[in-house]
């Protein structure tokens, strides 16, 4: 579920009966608060990760064309109308689990071009070209949530490794940085001992974050 910015809705998927990628079969809704006014808001299957504008006038969501391919849509509350934020020649890859800026006026989002499941960023414009932002191939960055402090937080899992994911964070200054040496990222729980750190979200006065985790086996919490 995603909140609408003002609290009077929600954006959901219909089937999701476990945790996946891509969800080739579900549909998005839209519903109020209270419970009233469900509604279908496309007629499409294989739509899914909704996120609302800070301005509540577009949501975002991926469509999946098949388990290799999907792309970014905007819907505009507005006109009605969805238009592609991705595609050109990246239109036979994976883009998903978009993300809005504060200010609403950039997407950060996961993609696999360049071979890598990295975190790109562009303008809220239909076709704009996006930028890198996670540059490790041995690493797999998804669930971006784009913070008002500057930081980019994701969740970050070594490809072809037993070892957990954990949450990490990034400045959106690194995206202008091109020097190997320069670039960095952070883990946000520095000092503490390596568990399970999945699909982080923050709170508003930033203070406090939350996330999944299974430290002991097949219990998430």
């Amino acid at each position: 579920p995603e909140w609408s910015p003002d609290g009077t809705k929600l954006a959901f998927i219909s089937p999701c009966s476990e945790k996946q990628r891509i969800y080739l079969d579900s549909q998005l809704c839209i519903i109020n608060a209270d419970g009233t006014g469900l509604q279908l808001l496309l007629n499409n299957t294989g739509v899914f990760d909704p996120a609302w504008s800070p301005d509540g006038r577009y949501l975002l969501f991926t469509l999946s064309r098949d388990a290799a391919r999907s792309q970014l849509f905007r819907y505009d509350f507005e006109t009605g109308e969805a238009q592609i934020m991705t595609g050109g020649d990246e239109v036979n890859r994976l883009n998903f689990h978009p993300a809005w800026s504060p200010d609403g006026d950039r997407l950060v989002f996961v993609s696999d071009r360049f071979n890598g499941i990295r975190l790109w960023v562009t303008e809220n414009q239909p076709g704009a070209e996006p930028m890198v932002l996670t540059r490790s191939c041995a690493f797999e960055n998804t669930y971006p949530f784009w913070a008002a402090d500057g930081f980019i937080y994701f969740e970050q899992k070594p490809v072809n490794s037993p070892r957990f994911p954990l949450v990490m964070k990034v400045s959106e200054t690194m995206l202008t940085i091109t020097d190997p040496i320069e670039y960095h990222e952070e883990r946000v729980a520095l000092g503490t001992s390596e568990v399970p750190e999945s699909t982080p979200r923050l709170s508003q006065d930033l203070e406090l974050i939350i996330y999944e985790s299974w430290p002991g086996g097949d219990n998430h919490d």
